[in-house]
């Protein structure tokens, strides 16, 4: 099991990774490689979230709609 799917139950049982991955990870850079697609939506969840005291969850829903920019 990858550390996403313990975070997230309902990638690893439902249909949402399949979701993400045909509607974002398919034209992302990422597009022939979901493991790739994934572990670099991982990586720019830990990053955004590096030194935080609020979690994760509360840090996404506040930014639902806006637009990041990854270097």
């Amino acid at each position: 099991q990858l550390r996403w799917q313990r975070y997230a139950p309902e990638y690893a049982w439902d249909t949402l990774a399949t979701h993400e991955w045909v509607k974002h990870g398919t034209c992302s850079p990422f597009h022939n490689d979901a493991g790739s697609y994934f572990a670099e939506a991982e990586a720019a969840l830990e990053h955004a979230t590096a030194g935080s005291t609020v979690s994760s969850a509360h840090i996404l829903a506040a930014d639902v709609g806006s637009h990041a920019e990854f270097g």
